[in-house]
């Protein structure tokens, strides 16, 4: 709650961590269960982008007894829900890169693993693909104005290229960092979308790392 705009959550993977002591048991379990509420269950729901609202509990949810027997239990149970919230808010802002939700539509390959345990990075054959990355739905209200869009990428068996949503084409995008500051909304479309286009060549390596993002902008009251 620290930032005005409310994006989508976004798992980071599951790092596997082993407890170190009982003390420990709880916090992971807490962990594993928020990283798969956003994974397994966000994720698939389609959800515009919203915010969730989660919390835990340790009261039963479902009905499970022993027929005949004196059952112990000692549950924890995650519960969430998406939120739209409103917000009344103006002035300038920065959407930084771990405020878009993402997703990788493909073209021509195929995508070995889309969590490597770090949100950036993705394992991905030979091919082509739409990387698609969605502002939160808060600023697609007809009130935001973009100003500045930032680009960087990284690797070099990948080539990168920007999707004008106006004219169906793709701007290459030749050099590491690119800042866009003219006519910014052909590149963003009507549901907040930016897509960038990767082709992917050989050299043997799976492992990509997916472009940065951050857009500037202001929104009136």
């Amino acid at each position: 709650m620290e930032q005005d705009y409310l994006a989508g959550p976004y798992s980071q993977g599951n790092s596997y961590q082993m407890p170190s002591s009982p003390q420990d048991v709880d916090k992971i379990k807490r962990e594993r269960m928020e990283s798969g509420a956003v994974e397994f269950l966000y994720d698939d729901s389609q959800t515009e982008n919203q915010p969730i609202l989660y919390g835990y509990t340790k009261d039963s949810v479902i009905k499970a007894d022993l027929k005949g027997k004196n059952a112990v239990k000692n549950g924890l149970t995650l519960i969430y829900q998406s939120l739209d919230i409103q917000t009344n808010i103006s002035g300038s802002f920065t959407i930084k890169d771990d405020m878009f939700r993402n997703y990788i539509n493909t073209i021509r390959g195929g995508v070995f693993n889309e969590m490597t345990g770090t949100r950036n990075e993705k394992e991905l054959d030979d091919g082509e693909y739409d990387y698609v990355l969605e502002l939160p739905k808060q600023l697609m209200n007809g009130k935001a104005s973009f100003q500045e869009l930032d680009i960087t990428w990284y690797g070099g068996n990948v080539t990168y290229s920007l999707l004008n949503h106006t004219t169906g084409t793709f701007l290459p995008l030749p050099d590491s960092h690119t800042t866009i500051k003219e006519q910014l909304d052909q590149y963003i479309s009507e549901d907040g979308t930016i897509t960038i286009k990767l082709i992917k060549t050989g050299q043997g390596d799976p492992l990509v790392r997916m472009p940065a993002l951050a857009i500037k902008g202001g929104i009136s009251s």
